[in-house]
């Protein structure tokens, strides 16, 4: 038997199951933009290709750039833009945001790029939205590429689990190396049990959070059952100091194995919200700043759009949304009566569990040609 084919019940099979992959990746119908919905906690994709055209004198890995400066525009788009508008663009997923509103069709996007779902171009951008590095591609306080393509560089996945501060007051919910959490020259923490597991703790509030609330916070983690573990943070000394040879040896060592404790970062336990809700004698500073971060102690839900259907017929016609009108309503019917004839042609295969050859296949669409 060929290698070349396949029953009906095989390639229907295949095709539920390249609808089924495609439906667990992109599971949202890319239907509506959420900037009519206003500031959302939603998946957000920064738009590299958009930042360099809108910010001519940078370049993408331009190490010097700064989140503060006002002359670099940054931009990001939600689940819908990302694949309706940006499609063909470099996108780096920002995972979520708080209180964001779609970019895209505002201002902050190159006019040549409009929002396909609301067919805008210059609407005005959120206040409330809040930018840094991430939108640059860069993480962390080490600034590691998400997917640098410099060679000397490690890609995102050898640097170790990464974690994102819940707070994000400071760092605007920066995601961090375990490592840089403990003040390490390396990404990876280089003991087991320096930080939690993934799985026991709710939450984490990175060092530079910590360092402006720490009254708050302080008092917050006093609470029974809302402190798992703070994490010193470690400064590491200078290189130099090492080898300085005028030290006694015993102190050399010493300033090795001792690195200077200087901030510290928070992990919040499982269910820590609840303990917040029961504990009724609070400081006004403390009911202050849990009003003020409502997500601290409240529910905090990402936004999610409508769920899409995983048919391909959908998938197809949407494309058609891409071309002329004339063009898309020549081709729809064009798909469909090829469809149909293609059903009716594989029809007796399926019925008599018969294997269909690439001969068969040729043969139909040469039928085709010949307009028969």
């Amino acid at each position: 038997m060929s290698q070349e084919t396949v029953t009906v019940q095989e390639f229907l099979l295949k095709q539920q199951k390249l609808e089924s992959d495609a439906f667990e990746a992109l599971p949202y119908d890319p239907k509506e933009c959420s900037y009519s919905l206003g500031p959302l906690r939603q998946q957000l994709y920064a738009c590299l290709t958009c930042f360099e055209a809108k910010n001519p004198e940078c370049k993408r890995h331009l190490q010097e750039s700064n989140p503060n400066d006002e002359k670099l525009i940054y931009n990001a788009v939600c689940y819908t833009c990302s694949i309706k508008c940006h499609t063909t663009h470099h996108l780096i997923p920002l995972y979520t945001k708080r209180n964001f509103q779609c970019d895209c069709g505002t201002i902050r996007v190159p006019s040549d790029t409009p929002c396909q779902a609301r067919s805008s171009t210059n609407d005005i951008p959120s206040a409330t939205n809040r930018y840094n590095l991430n939108f640059e591609g860069k993480y962390c306080t080490c600034q590691r590429m998400y997917d640098e393509e410099d060679g000397d560089t490690q890609e995102l996945a050898d640097q170790g689990t990464m974690i994102q501060c819940m707070l994000g007051d400071v760092c605007g919910e920066d995601w961090f190396h375990e490592g840089c959490i403990l003040g390490l020259k390396d990404c990876v923490p280089k003991e087991e049990g320096q930080l939690p597991d993934s799985d026991d703790f709710d939450a984490f509030i990175c060092w530079k959070c910590h360092e402006k609330w720490h009254k708050e916070i302080d008092e917050m983690v006093d609470i029974e059952g809302v402190l798992l573990k703070e994490v010193d943070r470690c400064e590491m000394k200078p290189h130099e100091t090492y080898e300085d040879s005028t030290a006694p040896e015993q102190e050399s060592k010493k300033r090795k194995l001792d690195p200077t404790p200087s901030e510290s970062s928070i992990f919040l336990k499982n269910g820590y919200k609840h303990k917040l809700s029961q504990h009724e004698t609070k400081t006004q500073s403390l009911k202050s700043f849990l009003k003020k971060f409502k997500h601290i102690s409240q529910e905090d839900p990402v936004y999610e759009p409508p769920m899409d259907q995983p048919t391909t017929d959908k998938d197809s016609l949407d494309a058609m949304n891409t071309i002329p009108r004339d063009q898309a309503i020549e081709g729809i019917m064009a798909y469909n009566d090829i469809k149909d004839k293609l059903k009716g042609f594989l029809k007796a295969f399926a019925e008599g569990d018969k294997i269909v050859e690439k001969e068969d296949i040729s043969a139909f669409f040469d039928m085709l040609k010949k307009g028969q």
